[in-house]
């Protein structure tokens, strides 16, 4: 089974998404995402990008997915999950 997560189009590079954990809590699968972005007046190559990260995992018996986004920093995200 393949695990993916994808942040979408965005405007240059320097950003990226990295899987940092995973774990089983009962039926849950929970994945802890890394966010990154790049830093103010950072140079950064000027092309859309649409970064993405795919993990495989054992078939475990899991009923749901559920995804935890952090920024580098370890603050979390406070955009909505989808």
């Amino acid at each position: 089974m393949v695990i993916a997560a994808f942040m979408g189009m965005k405007p240059s590079g320097g950003f990226g998404i990295m899987v940092k954990d995973i774990s089983l809590v009962g039926e849950v699968l929970k994945v802890d995402l890394e966010i990154l972005s790049p830093a103010p007046r950072q140079f950064m190559t000027m092309a859309l990008t649409s970064p993405w990260v795919m993990v495989e995992v054992s078939s475990a018996n899991f009923n749901e997915v559920e995804f935890l986004e952090f920024y580098a920093d370890g603050k979390p995200l406070d955009w909505p999950k989808r």
